[in-house]
Parts: structure tokens; C-alpha cells; sequence
């Protein structure tokens, strides 16, 4: 009986530990802003007065795939 006291209780003690140790208060998000340079743009051929049109910007957005467009200024 003592075996299994002292093993629930060590049992507890690192479920306890690990529980507060791998939870953060609050998410930890860095960001770096950064320039990305246009290799071309595409537009139709017509454009009318007072109708909206689409205009796409083609680049690279970093250098190895982690990087993600956020908005356009």
C-alpha cells in the first residue's frame, strides 16, 4: 500500500510540474515587418470610369517559405 501512496504521489507531483511549466500566460507573437519588393503587375486592358477593377502585385514573400503576406499599405 505504501508503494502505491509514494507512487501516486510522485505521479502527481510531475503531472503538477508539467502542467505549469508548459502553459504560458499569454501568447508570445514577434513579428517583423518587412518590404516586399514587386516583380510585376497585372491589370486589365479595359478600364471604365466609376467601375472597380483588380490589379494584381506579383513578388517573393521571403526568402524560405515561413513567411506570410499580412496587408498591403
Amino acid at each position: 500500500m505504501k508503494v502505491f501512496k509514494f507512487t501516486s504521489m510522485i505521479f502527481c507531483l510531475f503531472s503538477l510540474l508539467g502542467l505549469f511549466s508548459s502553459c504560458e500566460k499569454e501568447a508570445k507573437s514577434e513579428y517583423d515587418s518587412f518590404i516586399i519588393y514587386v516583380d510585376s503587375v497585372q491589370l486589365s486592358d479595359n478600364i471604365s470610369a466609376n467601375i472597380p477593377f483588380d490589379i494584381f502585385f506579383y513578388g517573393t514573400v521571403g526568402t524560405n517559405g515561413c513567411y506570410e503576406f499580412s496587408h498591403f499599405s
